[in-house]
């Protein structure tokens, strides 16, 4: 895994542009993992110096699969990627599960809450995303069809065989278009940008403050393969 590593760090420094550069990078996130599980497995103590480096790495490979998200529209591709994220998931939170655990932390109990919440929100939102049909009342259909077309577009741009020079700024062009897109959603249309788009993110005092006086809500969550139950109350 340290040498896949290596050996795509290397292709990326010496692309020959940087389209292959960017298709280079979207590969990583598998050998993250793999270099990450194995160095856990080699730890002789499992302590918050030791994990919190993983930790880290981890969330940079969670970064680089949340990039992939918005070029791909194939469904078989979409069903590998969602694979890949949860595994990653899984792994990110058996790691935080024990940084908790080490330092009782509520940093670390939120951060946990938010990455379980997230892997079941992003599933929804890949459901949503593969059905042409769905429609969206706040949304105009003018402006759903736009990005339907953007994504389309993204696709294509992956899996096409253009000249790498027409490649490379078709790429800058389109995205170019979608981040102007995703600005416009977020500021005319912040509810469906939120839930389509938005970051995943509550405090547990957020939480807490949806939660009626006198109540206590349990949420029960698999870490690793044990059941854990997320006692929280108002």
């Amino acid at each position: 895994s340290r040498r896949a590593l290596i050996i795509l760090n290397k292709l990326v420094k010496n692309a020959a542009n940087p389209l292959d550069s960017i298709k280079i990078q979207l590969r990583k996130p598998k050998a993250l993992l793999l270099e990450t599980n194995a160095e856990y497995e080699l730890l002789t103590a499992k302590t918050v110096q030791t994990l919190t480096p993983l930790r880290l790495k981890l969330d940079s490979a969670l970064a680089i699969l949340d990039q992939r998200k918005t070029i791909l529209s194939d469904a078989g591709d979409i069903a590998i990627l969602l694979n890949d994220h949860d595994e990653l998931l899984s792994f990110i939170k058996k790691i935080t599960l024990e940084l908790y655990e080490l330092t009782g932390s509520d940093a670390y109990a939120n951060s946990l809450i938010n990455i379980h919440e997230s892997g079941i929100y992003n599933r929804i939102r890949a459901r949503l995303g593969r059905s042409d049909s769905l429609q969206f009342r706040s949304l105009p259909k003018e402006i759903a069809a736009q990005e339907q077309k953007l994504c389309k577009s993204l696709a294509e741009w992956l899996n096409g065989d253009l000249h790498h020079a027409d490649k490379m700024h078709a790429f800058v062009r389109l995205n170019t278009q979608w981040n102007s897109h995703l600005q416009m959603l977020a500021a005319k249309y912040p509810a469906y940008y939120k839930m389509r788009y938005g970051t995943i993110v509550s405090s547990i005092e957020q939480n807490l403050q949806s939660i009626p006086s006198n109540t206590t809500v349990i949420r029960y969550l698999f870490v690793d393969k044990k059941l854990f139950a997320l006692v929280t109350g108002n």
